[in-house]
């Protein structure tokens, strides 16, 4: 049963950006604490009108129903009325909140926000739940055709570390938010060609958020590129997002990292055709040197050799053919690792292995587009989906086998009430990997939305990577949730 609660109480390219952030752009940021169960968790931003809307998917991956309570609030954490409306009931209003109850795998899908109406809304949005509900939100933003996708941020941490750049045409907008009752510090530092740099401090308010285009607040980084840090001590708690913006109008969300990556991690797609190309990105943040190994695995398990290129900050370059990566990076160091076209169409998964703190994402590069993922480092035997068919949106995925034997995994399908509608399997080779478009592979789920569980039997560890193709040409990875 739902209910709306009303409430009462460089240039034009950077000039742009700017006025973006007072919409779209950080209605990202995350603000949340998380237990096994309930849990809760945050949007610090949610935008609603100037060509801006926002949907929110929220999915429910326990086994029993779980009631939730979403409530926007105001800059200074007041009730926030916004158009809302429940697209699989019909309901609608201006609403302060949203409480419903979400069956066992089932989704909920809220739309935030009217193309029509000029005015802009901007707040944040606050999830509480008695369950396992998890989800992200996707931010149509009318003018460019653009759909960035932010996950709900269930972490609890006090500080926060993203990619920046500030090179080029380049522009990098950010985000923080004070996920507690009490007002924050919070310090800002920049960690550029391994040296920190203290840039200064953004004092928020209880539940208080601030977004700016980092070089315009912060203009020691014009021109530059490095992570970002944003810490508060504790007992204080913060969320933060970062949007990378490109001149040809290109926005993608940047991986945020709370904790380095485990001594093992993977990145479930590799490819390396024509006119795309992946890149690696690792970084050294802790206070001694630390090794790395990158190994290209082919759709079958065997060692994929790609186009190689490596770059950074201190990583001694290379290039040429070959199917792994070793290297020593020195602290603050940042290694680039490249797989680039050489001849035929290279497809396949990567494993890395670290000795050290080391944070980390993933690019893709198609022609002018981009699109940023976190590296997997969750040891997942088990990943869900949320897709959507409709309107001419199409669900793409890649999902790798990072165990030594092969592996049978299972696949549940569930339309959005929770209601399986179909199963099936994928199998995998040992270190194997399989790409397609989810509607051809299963064609069950055409004209619909729902969400996918795969699985893994007999010990098997998977990673899976899914992306959202819009009819207006915008690229976005799809969180992938753990059960």
């Amino acid at each position: 049963m739902a209910s709306l609660h009303y409430g009462g109480t460089h240039i034009q390219h950077r000039i742009r950006v700017g006025m973006m952030l007072s919409g779209i752009f950080l209605a990202l940021c995350g603000a949340s604490a998380q237990q096994s169960n309930p849990t809760s968790g945050s949007f610090a931003q949610i935008v609603s009108g100037a060509g801006i809307t926002t949907t929110i998917t929220l999915v429910n991956t326990g086994e029993t129903s779980a009631q939730i309570h979403l409530r926007f609030l105001t800059d200074e954490g007041n009730p926030l009325i916004m158009p809302v409306m429940l697209s699989q009931s019909g309901v609608s209003g201006g609403v302060d909140s949203v409480d419903q109850t979400i069956s066992p795998n089932a989704s909920l899908n809220i739309e935030v926000g009217n193309l029509t109406d000029l005015s802009l809304k901007v707040g944040s949005a606050h999830l509480a739940s008695d369950g396992r509900v998890n989800g992200f939100a996707i931010f149509h933003i009318a003018g460019s055709g653009q759909e960035p996708i932010a996950q709900l941020e269930t972490r609890t941490s006090s500080a926060y570390l993203f990619p920046f750049d500030e090179s080029g045409d380049s522009t990098t907008g950010v985000a923080i938010t004070n996920t507690t009752t009490s007002a924050v510090d919070v310090l800002v530092i920049a960690h550029i060609a391994g040296t920190q740099i203290g840039l200064g401090t953004v004092t928020l308010s209880a539940l208080g958020h601030a977004a700016f285009v980092l070089d315009q607040r912060f203009p020691a980084t014009k021109f530059l590129s490095g992570l970002i840090e944003f810490r508060t001590p504790l007992p204080g708690q913060i969320a933060a997002i970062g949007l990378y913006f490109i001149s040809n109008g290109t926005v993608t969300t940047m991986p945020i990292s709370t904790d380095p990556l485990p001594t093992r991690s993977s990145v479930a797609q590799i490819a390396a055709v024509a006119g795309v190309n992946t890149g690696i990105a690792l970084v050294n943040i802790g206070s001694t040197d630390a090794s790395l190994q990158v190994q290209f695995l082919a759709e079958d398990g065997s060692p994929l050799t790609v186009g190689l290129g490596l770059a950074g900050y201190g990583c001694s370059p290379g290039g040429g053919l070959a199917s792994s990566v070793s290297r020593t990076i020195s602290s603050g160091v940042t290694c680039g690792i490249s797989a680039i076209k050489f001849g035929p169409s290279l497809v396949g998964s990567a494993q890395i292995a670290t000795t050290g703190p080391l944070v980390g994402w993933v690019s893709y590069f198609s022609g002018t587009k981009l699109v940023q993922a976190p590296i997997e480092n969750r040891a997942g035997d088990s990943f869900v989906l949320a897709f959507d068919h409709t309107n001419n949106v199409v669900t793409g995925l890649a999902i790798a086998n990072e165990a030594t034997q092969a592996a049978v995994v299972p696949v549940v399908i569930r339309d959005d009430s929770g209601t399986q509608i179909a199963s099936g399997t994928v199998n995998l080779a040992a270190g194997g990997h399989s790409s397609f478009v989810l509607s051809q592979q299963f064609p069950i789920t055409s004209n619909m939305r729902g969400t996918v569980t795969f699985g893994a039997a007999g010990g098997a560890q998977i990673s899976l990577l899914g992306l959202r193709f819009s009819p207006t040409g915008a690229i976005a990875t799809i969180p992938t949730l753990v059960p």
